[in-house]
């Protein structure tokens, strides 16, 4: 009996060593093929300016979900659902996207933006399963170098990821970090032609340069929340090491971006993610305390010269960058070579020198208003105060379920108490509440905070730098941006996996390893379960965005085939009779992406008048309270002879957007051309056109009245020349009349 025992765990040894030899490889690339493919994903969604827009992060959304829904179907959940805090990751933006999917069924604001974040939190889930399956990967091939034994090697293959087999996605983040500094200062310099990436103002409470960065996402202040978390990342990660050049050199680079994009909230944000990594030993706190004051000193030299070179347009301004980056890591490496070389106090000098002399240039270059920016100027709040009462207001309408994805942009204006300009409410938390309602984002929330906690607890850089990023999106949009989610989801992969090790390791036996096999066996049917809940919002994202881009492949189709038509016959093509060549093309575009009403308008630009009427008015199923399609349904009523349907609609427009000085002068121009237009045709309706026209000018003048005693006056609302001329042209005509 102990002889077969014994001949079975040879066997046994046998196959897992063959096992082994044959996977390990295959791991390894593998490992070094999905690195490379998340950078290059990261890469060219932080060119399409960061995912911000829906478009712009709709191909990239799908490439994601598209990979993990193969990797889903070939492997399953693998060893992912081995550990729950890694499902528990994974919770958070499945919950999300269900929620969006739940939303869409119960009339949202608007169902294209509903569509487009459950598409979103969707891509985000699946980047999530990608992010700990390479960490798994990577776990898996060097346990199965280290491990001797067979039941060493099962015990390996279970056991989650250890802190150093982050190191795939740890590079993958940190190359993406590169890539956004480098592109946002290369913008700066004139490098990378980016529009919006540099917004320059005189005024002191927006900037003490005279500019500020935006960088690759045209936006300062999530470009320094992002660059803040790289610096903590950087620091933190370099006090764990006994030395590291590249993390003091990253740190500099993103305190550079960071102090350039001034951004106060990042500073804050900053600065409280710096004093949460200061957590540790008495002499790790010291060595931490050093290196954060000389990399701050040499950055903060750095920024100042390199502001006051650009506003020179001087060529030497990319100089300020390569000697703060030298000098603050190539100094400390010389002197940690000069130990047994020379004194320890001259050396304490040269480093004194340096620290003190690159203060003096900073202290020297930075604009005197600087101390005004930090300490006042916060009319921003105030504003953010007023974007959040609005805010509150409107969640108030479906508290439970929420309105729908994109509700702030859909419905602000509607009901804004003062004409201030803010499409983004400048809130993630607010966001979701309008979003997805109060239970979705409670437990939204909750998780978010449990996984941040655990995340700090077992690796401490990268928990840190994830909280930096979420504390500064409760105050801004931040999460508004793809490739920003993207890393904030890495950041919470790699700190939630970093420290889990196994918590029975077996001894070595044969019958313990076939004891292990068979529990393994067992979870089979569980990972399936939780496969098909995955893969739910997965393949329901996939089909949408493919519908998408269909749609838009169909519409270009269509508009090509009529540019050509109109080429070869030599007048405008229009789609007069159904069977016209790319017509059909243009009705099936719209048939496939029934919710987007901007591909619905430039549809019905091209249709007869009584077509395209039809055509957005089955628009108005798919979204509330939508300015730009109530306008175009005015439009075409007029052209389909509905005068009294088209003021109607003009009444809609203005309701959805009543501090829009432009859409309320041309409300009321074209509603009393509409009256003229029936009164020469001796229509009785004519006075209940010049009526409407006046009741429009009426609310116009009480509402410009009201706003010239408003502070926030953004959008430059008053009372205009051109309404007040076509309000007396209706007055007159209704005297006329009457």
């Amino acid at each position: 009996m102990k002889n077969h025992e014994e001949r079975q765990g040879i066997s046994i040894a046998r196959m897992i060593d063959t096992v082994r030899e044959r996977v390990s490889g295959r791991l390894s690339i593998s490992s070094v093929r999905s690195a490379a493919l998340a950078i290059s994903l990261l890469g060219w969604c932080l060119w399409q300016q960061g995912g911000f827009y829906d478009h712009k992060l709709l191909v990239p959304a799908l490439l994601i979900i598209g990979l993990a829904l193969i990797r889903i179907v070939r492997h399953g959940l693998g060893n992912v659902s081995s550990s729950p805090k890694s499902m528990l990751l994974l919770s958070l933006p499945w919950l999300i996207a269900v929620c969006y999917g739940l939303t869409s069924i119960y009339n949202p604001a608007t169902l294209q933006g509903t569509w487009m974040q459950l598409i979103r939190w969707s891509s985000y889930a699946a980047w999530s399963f990608l992010c700990i399956d390479l960490i798994m990967q990577s776990t898996s091939r060097r346990s199965m170098h280290e491990q001797k034994t067979a039941s060493d090697l099962l015990s390996a293959c279970e056991q989650p990821a250890a802190r150093r087999a982050v190191i795939s996605l740890e590079h993958v983040v940190l190359l993406s970090g590169i890539m956004l500094a480098v592109g946002s200062l290369g913008a700066l310099y004139g490098y990378l032609p980016l529009e919006g990436s540099v917004m320059k103002s005189d005024d002191i409470e927006l900037s003490s340069w005279g500019f500020r960065l935006g960088g690759m996402l045209q936006y300062p202040n999530t470009l320094g929340a992002i660059s803040g978390a790289f610096v903590v990342f950087s620091l933190v990660r370099a006090k764990e090491k006994e030395y590291s050049i590249a993390y003091f050199g990253l740190a500099v680079l993103h305190l550079i971006v960071l102090l350039l994009t001034e951004s106060r909230g990042s500073w804050i944000m900053t600065g409280a993610g710096l004093c949460l990594g200061a957590i540790g030993s008495r002499s790790m706190l010291l060595k931490y305390i050093k290196r954060l004051l000389w990399s701050l000193i040499w950055a903060f030299a750095g920024a100042a010269a390199t502001a006051r070179l650009w506003l020179m347009d001087s060529e030497w301004v990319v100089v300020p960058l390569i000697l703060a980056l030298g000098c603050s890591v190539l100094l400390p490496y010389w002197l940690q070579h000069q130990r047994g070389k020379s004194s320890r106090w001259l050396r304490k000098a040269v480093a004194c020198l340096a620290w003190g002399g690159a203060g003096w240039l900073g202290l020297m270059l930075v604009p005197h208003q600087a101390i005004e920016r930090v300490t006042g100027h916060y009319a921003t709040g105030s504003a953010r105060l007023l974007f959040y009462q609005d805010a509150w207001r409107l969640w108030q309408e479906s508290p439970w379920l929420g309105l729908g994805g994109d509700a702030w942009r859909q419905l602000f204006a509607s009901m804004q108490s003062e004409p201030y300009v803010g499409k983004e409410v400048h809130s993630f938390g607010f966001d979701l509440l309008l979003d997805i309602g109060g239970v979705g984002t409670l437990i939204a929330m909750v998780l978010m905070a449990w996984l941040i906690i655990m995340a700090m607890r077992q690796d401490l850089a990268a928990g840190v730098a994830a909280g930096v990023i979420s504390a500064h999106s409760l105050i801004d949009f931040d999460m508004a941006y793809g490739w920003v989610v993207y890393l904030w989801l890495a950041w919470l992969a790699m700190g939630i996996t970093a420290a889990e090790t196994s918590s029975a390791r077996l001894a070595g036996s044969a019958d313990q390893a076939i004891s292990k096999m068979n529990r393994l066996n067992k979870r089979v049917r569980r990972q399936r379960i939780a496969a098909a809940f995955l893969l739910l919002p997965l393949c329901v994202a996939m089909a949408i965005g493919t519908s998408q881009l269909a749609a838009k492949a169909m519409h270009a189709a269509g508009e090509r085939a009529l540019a050509a038509q109109s080429l070869a016959s030599g007048s405008a093509a229009a789609c007069a009779e159904s069977g016209a060549d790319g017509c059909g093309l243009l009705r099936a575009s719209v048939r496939l992406a029934p919710a987007d009403t901007a591909l619905r308008i430039a549809v019905a630009h091209r249709l007869p008048p009584r077509e395209a009427f039809a055509l957005l008015q089955e628009g108005e199923r798919y979204e509330r309270r939508g300015k730009a399609l109530h306008r175009e349904l005015a439009l075409q009523a007029a052209l389909a002879a509905e005068p009294l349907q088209a003021a109607a609609y003009w009444e809609a427009a203005v309701q959805d957007d009543r501090f829009d000085s432009e859409l309320r002068t041309e409300a009321i121009i074209r509603i009393a051309a509409l009256a003229d237009a029936a009164a020469q045709e001796k229509r009785a309706f004519a006075i209940d056109l010049a009526k409407a026209a006046l009741t429009q000018f009426q609310r116009y003048e009480a509402d410009a009245r009201l706003a010239a005693d408003m502070a926030a006056n953004d959008k430059r609302f008053m009372l205009t020349a051109a309404a007040s001329q076509a309000a007396a042209s209706a007055q007159l005509l209704l005297y006329m009349l009457e």
